[in-house]
C-alpha cells in the first residue's frame, strides 16, 4: 500500500505507517515540540480531524492531516501522495510569491523549504517565517543564498612571470704559459699563479681565478660575468704569484739580512699584465696575448675569451630545482642546461690532540673543521699535498674534538695517505667544471653545494 492512501477499512494512513499507528511516542514528542509557541501556517483542526481543503496548485489538491498523536502531514487528494513537509508548491506561493520574487532572482533560484529551514531556522512543516513577502525577507534570503550556495569562483593561481634575459659580458680566463718562477727558492718549487681581471677605472668590478700550485703553465678555465661593463670600458688582466705565510716570513728575514730586492718582496708577486680595448672585448674574441712586464728575458702569454651573452639575473638565489624549471620555460629546446657546484674555499688540516699536531697524519684519515666537512659526502674526492683522496666516510662529532671552540671531525679515505699530512696544509674538494670553450647551445648554472641555491647568474656559454 502506498503511503497516504486508504486501506481496506477506508482509514487514511500518513506516510511511513502500516496497520496500527507506528512511531507514536516519537511523533508525539516531535509534534509537541513543534506546536509549542509557534504560529501555524494553516488552520488547526480539532479532535484529529482533517482541516478544510487547501488551495490546489497545478490541479493538485493538498490537505493538512493530523495523526492521532498530533503529528502533522500532508495528503494530495488528486495524486494520492503524502509527505511530512509542506509541499514545495504551497510553500513557494505562500512565503516567496513568484510574481514578486522574479524581479530579484532567476526562476531556478527560488528558495525551497529545505533552504529556508537551513537559513532562517524555520520549521517548514509547521510555520512560515515572519515578515512573509516582505522586501527585507526576500533580500535577506537571496543575499544568504548567493553568498553560501553560489560562492565566487576561485581566483586563478598567480603564475610566476618568466625569467627575463639581459645582455652581459662573459669573460673567461683560460690559461697562461711561460710564467716566471718567483718563489723564494727557485728550483725547489715553482710559482703559485692566479689571475685578476678588472674594468679599468672601476675598482669594485674585479674578480680573480683560483691558485694553481707549483706551475708555470697554469690552466684556470675560469668564467665570470661582468655586470658593470659598458661600451668603451677597457679590461686589464694581471697575473700574480701567491705567497703563503711561511714564504712571507722567509722573505721578511731575507729582507732584514740582505736589504730589499725583487726576489724577497713580502706578499703576492706580480708576474705580468695585459690591457684589452673595448674593440677587442666586444668582437667576441678568443685570443692569446703576450704579458707585459713579465720579467727580464721572460716571454709569457695569457689566453682569454670574451663574449656578449644572454644572462638570467632573476634565477640568482633560486634553488636548483626552481631555477631549472624556470630556465626551461624561456630557452630553446635545443639549449642544454648544465649545473655545476661552485668550488668551495679550500680547507685546512687541523689537529686537536698533541700527537697529530707534532707528528702529522700518516694513516687513512686527518682532521678538518666541521664547517668544511659539511660540504663533503662519501664518494667525493679532495686534493691535498699533491695527491687525490676519495672520502670513505666522515667521522662523528665529539665535543672533546675541538680547536679554539670550533668542532673538528675526521675524514676517512678509501686509500692510505702518501707521506705525511700536517696541520695547516690546505685541501680542496674536487668538483666538475664545464668543458673549455664557448658553446651557444648550453647554459651554465653554478650552485652552492651546501644550500643548493644558484650563486652566479646563469648564462649562455
Amino acid at each position: 500500500m502506498a503511503p497516504g492512501t486508504a486501506d481496506s477499512s477506508g482509514t487514511l494512513r500518513p506516510p511511513g505507517t502500516a496497520g496500527s499507528m507506528g512511531m507514536q511516542s516519537m511523533a508525539a514528542a516531535m509534534a509537541s515540540e513543534q506546536l509549542r509557541g509557534r504560529t501555524s501556517m494553516f488552520t488547526n483542526t480539532s479532535n484529529g480531524q482533517p482541516s478544510a481543503p487547501m488551495v490546489g496548485v497545478n490541479a493538485n489538491e493538498w490537505t493538512r492531516q493530523i495523526t492521532e498523536t498530533g503529528k502533522v502531514y500532508f495528503f494530495n487528494k488528486s495524486t494520492g501522495a503524502s509527505q511530512w513537509h509542506v509541499p514545495n508548491d504551497l510553500y513557494k506561493s505562500r512565503c516567496l510569491d513568484p510574481d514578486k520574487i522574479l524581479k530579484y532572482t532567476k526562476v531556478d533560484e527560488i528558495i525551497m523549504p529545505s533552504t529556508a529551514h537551513a537559513m532562517k531556522g524555520v520549521d517548514c512543516v509547521m510555520e512560515a517565517p515572519t515578515g512573509t513577502n516582505s522586501r527585507e525577507l526576500r533580500d535577506s534570503m537571496l543575499s544568504h543564498f548567493h553568498s553560501h550556495t553560489r560562492p565566487e569562483p576561485p581566483t586563478e593561481p598567480q603564475v610566476q612571470p618568466p625569467l627575463e634575459s639581459t645582455r652581459l659580458l662573459s669573460v673567461t680566463i683560460l690559461s697562461a704559459r711561460g710564467l716566471r718562477d718567483a718563489d723564494f727558492m727557485p728550483g725547489s718549487d715553482k710559482s703559485d699563479p692566479y689571475c685578476r681581471c678588472e674594468i679599468v677605472g672601476k675598482p669594485n668590478s674585479w674578480f680573480k681565478t683560483g691558485v694553481v700550485r707549483d706551475c708555470l703553465d697554469p690552466v684556470w678555465n675560469h668564467t665570470e660575468l661582468m655586470e658593470d661593463y659598458e661600451e668603451g670600458d677597457v679590461l686589464m688582466f694581471s697575473v700574480y704569484d701567491e705567497d703563503d705565510a711561511s714564504q712571507n716570513k722567509n722573505a721578511s728575514i731575507s729582507y732584514m739580512n740582505e736589504g730589499p730586492s725583487q726576489l724577497f718582496l713580502d706578499g703576492d708577486e706580480f708576474l705580468g699584465r695585459i690591457v684589452i680595448s673595448d674593440d677587442e672585448v666586444l668582437r667576441s674574441s678568443h685570443s692569446e696575448y703576450p704579458l707585459e712586464d713579465a720579467g727580464k728575458d721572460i716571454e709569457a702569454f695569457i689566453t682569454v675569451a670574451t663574449h656578449v651573452v644572454a644572462a638570467f639575473p632573476g634565477a640568482l638565489g633560486l634553488n636548483t630545482t626552481d631555477a631549472l624549471l624556470e630556465l626551461k620555460r624561456v630557452v630553446r629546446k635545443d639549449v642544454e642546461i648544465l649545473m655545476y657546484e661552485l668550488p668551495p674555499e679550500p680547507g685546512e688540516v687541523v689537529s686537536f690532540d698533541p700527537l697529530h699536531k707534532k707528528q702529522g697524519y700518516t694513516g687513512n684519515f686527518f682532521g678538518v673543521f666541521e664547517e668544511h666537512a659539511d660540504r663533503l659526502e662519501p664518494g667525493c674526492s679532495i686534493t691535498v699535498n699533491k695527491q687525490t683522496l676519495v672520502v670513505d666516510q666522515i667521522g662523528p662529532a665529539d665535543v672533546k674534538h675541538q680547536v679554539k671552540g670550533a668542532q673538528v671531525r675526521y675524514l676517512y679515505f678509501t686509500t692510505p695517505i702518501k707521506g705525511c699530512i700536517r696541520d695547516k696544509m690546505q685541501w680542496k674538494k674536487v668538483v666538475q667544471t664545464p668543458e673549455p670553450g664557448f658553446n651557444e647551445k648550453r647554459i651554465i648554472l653554478w650552485y652552492d653545494g651546501l644550500t643548493h641555491e644558484v650563486v652566479r647568474i646563469p648564462h649562455i656559454g
